[in-house]
């Protein structure tokens, strides 16, 4: 193992032995729990609703009804692609009810992912500042690395704890709708429209997709709060400036929106896994860059002793 990996195992090893890291593992399973309920309630509720045949054309005529008041094009090409998952469905015999299976669930369950990012901000923010609170910088500082391989080796350890709170999380999801739909409701698809024509996708590869595309903008947040970690010495005002900017990204991103400039605010390229595109990564990647560059300025020049 090189010194390098060695620091980020290091570095995960002190996340791990902290008094209170088994709370997160915790606190994801509580509303996976709560969501599962909630999920077999609405599928008991779809079987009773009668024939879902003539459910989904009603729902299809409706749809539209509606197409003809729409104020706007956007509005019009959203109708118009659930008309036509609708019209999939009916020529393919695909009840809607049957996304509710073990994968459907797993991506269901998805919508959890922010809370990931909860905590990747929450260690991200006292990574570095508690190492000087401690006095253990000085350490650190005695060894061959160098204090950008320092600080490379604390923010890539964030990484590592994201795909493992992934993988709980998709354990966590896959247990309990085991538990809810059994075995014999595996699989699922899902329904969406790409170029025109509705495709069909395996839940479980759109699931995991999911957790591929949200990474990146969870790392970022991780990044800022890890940046004014680093900068501030403190972990107070890095912990509730990203997290308020974390839970608000959506409402800042809507204000901004108005402005032709806004395209260049990593908050308008947050919500990757709805809309994936090249652009939207550069944004994130040079923001990125941005934070960690900023913190690894600092840092290199700071003295701790």
């Amino acid at each position: 193992m090189s010194r390098w990996l060695r620091l980020v195992y290091n570095e995960l090893l002190k996340i791990m032995k902290r008094r209170g890291f088994i709370a997160p593992l915790v606190l994801l399973y509580l509303p996976v729990l709560v969501l599962g309920n909630w999920d077999y309630l609405e599928y008991q509720q779809q079987l009773k609703a009668g024939d879902w045949r003539q459910q989904v054309q009603e729902d299809i005529a409706h749809k539209r009804y509606e197409i003809q008041g729409a104020a706007d094009s956007a509005t019009v090409q959203v109708l118009q692609e659930q008309i036509a998952v609708g019209e999939y469905e009916l020529q393919y015999n695909i009840p809607p009810y049957s996304a509710h299976s073990v994968t459907g669930f797993m991506n269901s369950s998805s919508a959890l992912i922010p809370l990931i990012g909860m905590f990747l901000i929450f260690y991200a923010s006292s990574m570095v500042s508690k190492e000087h609170s401690l006095g253990t910088m000085n350490f650190l500082l005695v060894r061959p690395p160098s204090r950008m391989g320092i600080l490379g080796a604390k923010f890539a350890s964030l990484a590592v704890l994201y795909m493992l709170f992934s993988v709980v999380l998709l354990f966590y999801s896959f247990i309990q709708g085991l538990f809810l739909y059994g075995r014999t409701a595996m699989t699922a698809v899902v329904l969406h429209v790409s170029g025109g024509t509705v495709q069909a996708e395996s839940m479980l590869g759109a699931t995991l997709k999911v957790y591929v595309l949200d990474a990146l903008p969870l790392l970022l947040f991780a990044a800022l709060a890890f940046s004014m970690s680093a900068v501030l010495r403190s972990s107070g005002p890095a912990l509730i400036v990203t997290v308020l900017l974390f839970a608000a990204k959506g409402l800042i991103a809507d204000q901004l929106s108005r402005f032709s400039w806004s395209k260049y605010i990593f908050f308008a390229h947050t919500n990757l896994s709805w809309n994936p595109n090249i652009f939207s990564v550069f944004v994130l990647l040079s923001y990125l860059a941005l934070f960690l560059g900023a913190a690894l300025f600092v840092f290199q020049r700071r003295d701790v002793t």
